[in-house]
């Protein structure tokens, strides 16, 4: 069995959403939506945790919007699109784990340090949304 770049994404993407979910009290890093579900509970049961996961969503957005800038620039300059983007995710999940190991464990999702942490793993994880659209070519489906 052969092991492809975006097995091991998916991978790390599995593993960051859910050491995320543990250390951050319920933020989804890697499926936003997911984290408007978790917000309906957080208001309905009154758990801290709903400023971070409603600012994953214009955190996301943010994102994708300065990574597609960003890939297109390079385009025009002759770069590797999946090199940059895999150095910059990199870099993101580096600084998230020492935001982690730094400023936690968190007693509560919505202080401030628990917010940047987890605004920075979110960032950290877009990167791959934008690979798999835009880099690796979609499989075609067989009718």
């Amino acid at each position: 069995m052969r092991i492809s770049l975006p097995d091991v994404l998916s991978a790390n993407a599995g593993y960051v959403d859910t050491a995320g979910f543990l250390a951050l009290n319920g933020l989804f890093t890697s499926h936003v939506t997911g984290n408007f579900v978790t917000l309906g509970s957080s208001l309905v049961l009154g758990t801290s945790g709903a400023l971070a996961k409603v600012l994953a969503l214009p955190v996301f957005c943010l994102t994708v919007f300065l990574l597609r800038l960003l890939g297109q620039r390079h385009k025009g300059a002759g770069h590797s699109a999946l090199r940059t983007l895999l150095t910059l995710q990199f870099t993101l999940l580096v600084a998230g784990a020492a935001l982690a190991i730094w400023l936690g464990p968190f007693a509560s999702a919505d202080q401030l340090p628990a917010i940047v942490t987890g605004m920075t793993l979110v960032a950290a994880m877009e990167p791959r949304t934008l690979r798999t659209g835009c880099i690796f070519p979609a499989r075609r489906r067989v009718p």
